[in-house]
């Protein structure tokens, strides 16, 4: 199996200016076999976003005030980057083809506002 291209977990941790949750304790289980779950609060946002590396997999969840706002789960992982523009950060996610429609980039942006952008490729 191929592994996606992830950033770096120093990264991740910039991006989300948090330090992760792991399922085990770090020192025992390397990083990419260890689900980091990121949680941070941008405003009314809070973010939760899991990554599980090794099976090229990830959840995101958005509430709003403590309202549910959204859920996204993604498999079939290809790449993900960090890119940072001036003051716009943003996570990117870029979906292995397999039949079906294609789906488009994830871009989870996170400054100076939060902004989410996902879908499928139109025929």
């Amino acid at each position: 199996m191929t592994y996606p291209d992830y950033p770096e977990e120093w990264e991740f941790m910039s991006f989300f200016e948090v330090e992760p949750r792991h399922i085990d304790p770090i020192e025992e289980v390397p990083w990419f076999y260890n689900g980091p779950t990121y949680e941070t609060q941008r405003g009314c946002f809070a973010i939760k976003f899991v990554l599980d590396p090794a099976s090229c997999q990830f959840e995101l969840e958005i509430h709003c005030n403590d309202n549910p706002f959204v859920f996204l789960c993604g498999e079939r992982i290809k790449s993900m980057k960090i890119d940072t523009l001036q003051s716009t950060e943003r996570m990117i996610v870029t979906f292995e083809e397999r039949g079906g429609p294609l789906l488009l980039d994830l871009v989870l942006q996170l400054k100076p506002t939060v902004r989410i952008a996902w879908g499928t490729e139109r025929s």
